[in-house]
């Protein structure tokens, strides 16, 4: 365009959507996980804030999950 030359990227982002020089969608979930686990430590920051009771019951219901889910292996 206009004779400047086009850069060559490895990743591009459009719509939202990441997509990679080989087509792989790892940096996609790479960016939601790291977008989800943000959301987290936030509410759990704010938890914390208005109640150390409330954080107490929310980490007790995510290890019993976690404990449920591995007890099956």
């Amino acid at each position: 365009m206009n004779n400047v030359p086009m850069v060559q990227t490895n990743v591009e982002r459009d719509l939202g959507i990441y997509l990679t020089s080989d087509l792989k969608w790892s940096h996609q979930a790479s960016q939601a996980a790291n977008k989800a686990n943000t959301a987290t430590k936030a509410r759990l920051c704010l938890a914390l804030l208005r109640s150390p009771k409330s954080l107490f019951t929310i980490v007790k219901n995510i290890m019993e999950t976690n404990f449920d889910e591995n007890s099956n292996i």
